[in-house]
């Protein structure tokens, strides 16, 4: 991914607000104040460095997402490695990273309320789709 993507990721979820957070099926939807990033790879969250949860924990455990990331403001945001995994960190030493795992399938994709969209893969692919003006 290109720096100019980075920079409109940040643009777009640092120092917004987490609203809404939701497991669907394989999916996670996470409903910020002007965006939604939806996780499709494997992803954990991590408080202190120790994993809490995570794409493979128990349904009841993924269940208690929405407590620890309702109403967290996003502080930072990056994107690692040359699968362009995305870290997300809401301060505090709590941290949602997202790890693609499929050649086949989307990592994530953030979507605007701008009609920006950024999507992460499958694999070492991106695709970002600017605002329409």
């Amino acid at each position: 991914m290109e720096e100019t993507q980075k920079v409109a990721i940040r643009l777009n979820l640092v120092g917004k607000t987490f609203v809404g957070a939701v497991c669907r099926g394989s999916y996670l939807e996470l409903s910020l104040d002007s965006s939604t990033l939806t996780i499709g790879s494997a992803w954990r969250l991590t408080c202190s460095g120790e994993l809490v949860l995570g794409s493979d924990s128990a349904e009841e455990v993924i269940d208690s997402l929405p407590k620890f990331v309702l109403n967290k403001v996003i502080v930072r945001s990056e994107v690692n490695s040359k699968f362009n995994d995305l870290t997300v960190d809401l301060g505090g030493e709590l941290m949602l990273e997202t790890f693609a795992n499929s050649e086949c399938y989307e990592s994530w994709t953030l979507s605007c309320e701008s009609g920006e969209m950024l999507i992460s893969g499958p694999g070492r692919l991106w695709s970002h789709f600017p605002q329409i003006e």
